[in-house]
């Protein structure tokens, strides 16, 4: 008798298919708008200099940053009075409210930042009419941060195909207006962060219509204080992360140029793919976690094959990065681009262990130790800056890269080793470690290949690696009742196209 869906999600660890289906659903949307972006990248990058890649690299550095002043932490606050059952406000109460705080915060900055906008361009950018992009790149900011309420809402609520579907109509206006203003008006550089700016507008107003407009309007503004008081710690872990993700570019600019940090923004941007998928896994994770907050005990036997499940999922998409980085770089970009290469897949690994970093999050969130979440994070970020002027001297880009790579690693091994005082999960470290080794081996392999040989041979060669790692990964390091659960789940997928 074959097993149902339902029983395959279990056997695998999973007590429910939320996060299973929903890391597909927004896997989904996030590559689908990658894909889209990587079709203009040969436009974007005949058009665009490097000089012009620095410079919407070092202004990502600023709306990043702020970015997290923006939020308020509220990404975190939000979520946890959402599904708390401690406060007498309702779920649209918290929504609206956290709608309105950000508007009010946001306003606030943007005002100040448009202020000091010519300030901002000679300490960050010190290039000509780089103050008007700090003013459309701010602006743009606000209205991506007004309307982040209603996706959550979207995500507390497991709609995640509306969240696709609307993820995907906002990157075809962004591609609309990009393709309007950069590639046929030709306006360089202003023309990118002109179309940034019209599609916020657009998406806003699309969100406003079809999620806003179905939650009752209620504002409490009782919850101004625990959305600030609960989130704001967080937000020095999101300043930890923009240093992680984005102090190597100034780092960068510093020691080899801004030139450089343009081609290196371009290897980023390849890596982005991976860091999509995370996000997707992400976006499904939290409230999943947070289902099994009164289940400790379930919890610990779930989280570690989750995590097992994890490792080999994405360590088999880091493996062909490592590949393909050389491939779709040449294929993909003008010649001035192409040793971008170098960081893809360094970059994929790092945000792979920005996933396992996740998954050992939930004993803090228990426990409302977020202050060690933050303290953890902060300590990575000071690793990764002092890792990175070390190495960027000496290996350049890859030197960036490499400091990435080592600053997600401690942030891994802190996490874990911390948590283990708040929730004792139950980890197979067996299998985790046997696929980490043969990962680590593979990479090196791949790396040391694909440097010596043109990028048409390196496809033809990666196949029988990729399958024979796909191979190993099914007969060695999945248990034989995944197997078995795998083979039943795709022939019933099977069986249905057929009738």
């Amino acid at each position: 008798m074959g097993l149902t869906e339902q029983n395959l999600y279990s056997n695998m660890g999973f007590s429910n298919p939320s996060l299973f289906s929903g890391t597909l659903i927004y896997g989904l949307g996030a590559i689908s708008q990658r894909l889209i972006s990587f079709l203009l990248l040969p436009f974007y990058t005949h058009l665009l200099s490097p000089k012009d890649y620095g410079i919407i690299s070092l202004l990502g550095l600023l709306t990043i940053s702020m970015g997290a002043i923006f939020s308020m932490g509220t990404g975190n606050s939000a979520g946890i009075l959402y599904f708390s059952k401690n406060i007498s406000a309702s779920k649209s109460e918290v929504i609206w409210s956290t709608f309105l705080l950000l508007l009010i915060n946001g306003t606030v900055l943007t005002f100040i930042i448009i202020l000091f906008s010519e300030d901002i361009n000679a300490v960050l950018v010190g290039a000509k009419h780089a103050s008007n992009l700090i003013r459309y790149a701010v602006v743009s900011l606000l209205l991506a941060t007004i309307k982040e309420p209603f996706y959550m809402y979207l995500r507390y609520n497991n709609n995640a195909k509306k969240y696709v579907v609307l993820a995907i109509c906002e990157t075809l206006i962004t591609v609309l207006f990009s393709i309007i203003l950069v590639l046929i008006l030709k306006r360089g550089v202003i023309g990118f962060f002109e179309a940034a700016l019209l599609s916020s507008s657009f998406s806003l107003l699309l969100v406003m219509l079809f999620v806003s407009s179905t939650i009752p309007f209620k504002i409490n503004f009782n919850l101004f204080k625990p959305l600030v008081k609960i989130g704001f710690p967080s937000i020095f872990g999101l300043f930890a992360f923009l240093v992680i993700d984005y102090g190597d570019r100034k780092l960068i600019e510093y020691y080899l140029g801004i030139d450089v940090t343009g081609i290196y923004s371009i290897g980023y941007n390849f890596g982005m793919i991976f860091i999509f998928l995370v996000s997707a896994f992400g976006m499904a994770w939290p409230q999943y976690f947070l289902s099994f907050k009164n289940k400790i005990q379930e919890a610990e036997a779930t989280f570690g094959n989750i995590l097992r499940l994890y490792v080999i999922i994405f360590g088999l998409f880091v493996f062909i990065f490592f590949w393909w980085a050389k491939p779709l770089v040449y294929i993909m970009t003008d010649p001035m681009f192409h040793d971008s290469y170098t960081v893809i897949g360094i970059i994929a690994a790092s945000y792979m262990l920005k996933g396992c970093y996740l998954i050992f999050l939930p004993a803090f969130y228990y426990n409302n130790k977020l202050i060690i979440q933050s303290s953890i994070e902060w300590i990575a970020a000071v690793v990764n800056i002092l890792t990175a002027i070390f190495l960027i001297p000496l290996y350049g880009m890859v030197g960036a890269a490499l400091a990435t790579f080592i600053g997600y690693l401690t942030l891994t091994l802190l996490a874990f080793g911390i948590s283990r005082f708040f929730l004792t999960v139950i980890y197979p470290w067996k299998s985790i470690f046997l696929n980490i080794g043969l990962l680590i081996v593979l990479i090196c392999v791949a790396v040391l290949l694909t440097k010596h040989i043109d990028y048409k041979t390196t496809i033809l060669i990666s196949l029988p690696f990729i399958v024979t790692y796909i191979y190993i990964i099914y007969k060695f390091l999945l248990y034989s009742t995944e197997r078995y659960l795998i083979i039943d789940f795709l022939r019933k997928i099977a069986h249905r196209n057929l009738k």
